[in-house]
């Protein structure tokens, strides 16, 4: 009996691996057409990257599917996403738009952009197309450039007490490191609470970022709207 099942099995085993083997993947049934509205991004801007896929065989593709990755431009990390387009007849063609936000931690280099489409032929499971596209997207940092974030106060309606705390967050995304001053103020009540400090440049997150707590009082300001603001030199 044990013969038999050993038997048995090796030749579900031989008949897998023939399955396998048949199967072929062709990198000649897809033309790309790739343009990125931006060749140059600075650090928080949004790109797009436009992909146009043309079924360029005799043969109908379907399951097709768009990958895309922006290598190591994330703190180190790939910026990723990926999407399906209609089925393709031959020669028919399709179109996909990718968007992404440069991060504000990043080196002032080129970025290696990679896109992979694949597909299945339409009468032949066994057959799958894929073709590798490569690009390049380029990051141009300015020497002096920082970037605040909207701040955010704790309370924005004061009644009993009449104290209450901004936060403000702030990057460097230039090349050079800063000497910051912060300052939160308004004219009207004749209030100002300033810091300074040094923000480093870089593409690392920990270094360019920082948030400032200030606390504002306001017990002797009268009922009525104030508005407050922040500014970073």
């Amino acid at each position: 009996m044990k013969k038999t099942i050993i038997s048995v099995l090796m030749a579900m085993l031989i008949l897998c691996m023939a399955a396998f083997v048949s199967a072929e993947t062709l990198a000649d049934g897809f033309e790309l057409d790739v343009e990125v509205d931006d060749d140059e991004v600075k650090p928080g801007e949004s790109f797009t990257v436009e992909v146009e896929v043309t079924n360029n065989i005799s043969a109908d593709i379907e399951d097709i599917t768009v990958e895309i990755e922006i290598k190591d431009i994330d703190d180190g990390d790939d910026l990723d996403d990926d999407g399906d387009i209609d089925d393709l007849d031959s020669g028919d063609d399709d179109n996909i738009d990718f968007e992404f936000d440069a991060p504000y931690a990043v080196d002032d280099q080129e970025y290696e952009i990679i896109i992979t489409v694949t597909g299945e032929d339409a009468d032949n499971s066994s057959r799958d197309y894929e073709i590798v596209y490569n690009t390049t997207i380029k990051v141009e940092k300015d020497k002096h450039e920082l970037v605040m974030n909207s701040p955010n106060v704790d309370y924005e309606t004061l009644k009993c007490s009449r104290t209450t705390e901004m936060s403000v967050t702030l990057y460097n995304i230039g090349t050079k490191d800063e000497d910051v001053e912060l300052e939160v103020y308004n004219t009207e009540l004749g209030l100002s609470e300033k810091q300074s400090f040094e923000l480093e440049s870089g593409d690392d997150e920990d270094d360019i970022k920082t948030t400032r707590r200030f606390s504002l009082d306001l017990e002797e300001a009268k009922a009525k709207s104030y508005t407050f603001y922040v500014k970073a030199e």
